[in-house]
């Protein structure tokens, strides 16, 4: 990733395609920043601001890994209960 101006959306978008885990040093974070670092990795939930953790973006990290879960905001309880009635 090298030298990364974290401030450039070009720049970060790309970094977060190589590495979702680096949405983590993004300064302005985006919409689109936060879906391609959690396509990448549902992990990257983890460091998703408040206002870009939608339901469908938090769907898309569970899918990829249930330890997400502990990532996804209390208003989101029906996705809680979708997972345990799936997955117990």
């Amino acid at each position: 990733m090298g030298d990364i101006d974290w401030s450039n959306e070009e720049q970060c978008l790309e970094a977060v395609k190589e590495n979702g885990l680096s949405l983590r040093l993004v300064f302005r974070q985006t919409e689109k920043l936060c879906f391609e670092a959690v396509k990448e990795d549902g992990y990257a939930l983890k460091y998703v601001k408040p206002e870009f953790k939608t339901k469908e973006l938090c769907v898309l990290a569970i899918e990829q890994s249930r330890v997400t879960l502990r990532f996804v905001p209390k208003e989101y309880e029906d996705i809680y209960r979708m997972w345990r009635i799936m997955y117990g």
